[in-house]
């Protein structure tokens, strides 16, 4: 599959649509080859309906050293043409304009290539 970005902008976006107990969202997700979990909003989350104040708490490692997350999982997850049942996402407050990251959790299962120079994702 092959799916375009716009090269111009410091960060690769990707469409990602989400669903929880109160309806779906489709999200504006950075692709984050860093970020070992995906990550959503916290905000968005609620407004989905989700518990995040309930959710298990989990330890992650980040650049920055070890700090404490919220996990919550999404009914279904989806982005570049693939959809994932039950995924795990991390909860946290994120810039204005980034809904989420897309990490390697969800990437890992698929072999994919990005053309910056073209502003091209393929996988299959």
């Amino acid at each position: 599959m092959r799916f375009s970005f716009d090269r111009s902008q410091t960060l690769v976006m990707v469409e990602v649509r989400v669903r929880g107990p109160l309806g779906l969202m489709v999200a504006d997700f950075a692709l984050d080859t860093g970020a070992v979990q995906s990550m959503m909003d916290e905000s968005l989350l609620r407004v989905l309906g989700y518990d995040v104040d309930s959710a298990r708490s989990v330890e992650i490692a980040t650049a920055g050293g070890r700090a404490r997350a919220t996990e919550v999982h999404v009914t279904n997850f989806s982005a570049l043409g693939v959809t994932v049942s039950d995924m795990a996402v991390l909860a946290s407050s994120l810039p204005y304009g980034i809904d989420g990251l897309l990490g390697l959790d969800f990437l890992r299962v698929m072999r994919l290539g990005i053309d910056f120079r073209d502003g091209v994702i393929e996988f299959d």
